[in-house]
């Protein structure tokens, strides 16, 4: 049986329905917002392209592992420079959040 040469734990999923439910619905839109330049060495722009003028935005920046590494809540304006110059090389994923609307853009790190 498999059970003979297993070590590692059975897994177990859970989740609260309660939970799930309470969460805000967004609605994917990958055309309000775009960042440049892109590859970059570090400093980048983030544009926002709709005119839903006077939302705030949210703005989240991933590793392609899923480890957030930025988290910031900025006031309603069309561009915001950002500084990566602190982290690796690498490709990271930009997520932003605007009303019930968010995009997720991947940007490249050099």
């Amino acid at each position: 049986t498999t059970d003979d040469y297993c070590t590692q734990n059975k897994s177990l999923i859970s989740s609260d329905d309660n939970d799930i439910l309470s969460k805000k619905s967004l609605i994917e839109n990958k055309d309000f917002f775009r960042i440049y330049p892109n590859p970059t060495t570090g400093n980048f722009i983030l544009e926002l392209l709709n005119d839903e003028a006077g939302q705030n935005i949210i703005v989240e920046v991933y590793t392609m592992l899923g480890s957030k590494l930025i988290v910031e809540e900025l006031s309603a304006d069309k561009l915001y420079q950002f500084d990566l110059t602190q982290f690796n090389p690498g490709i990271y994923l930009i997520k932003v959040i605007q009303g019930n609307s968010y995009g997720v853009e991947k940007l490249i790190r050099q």
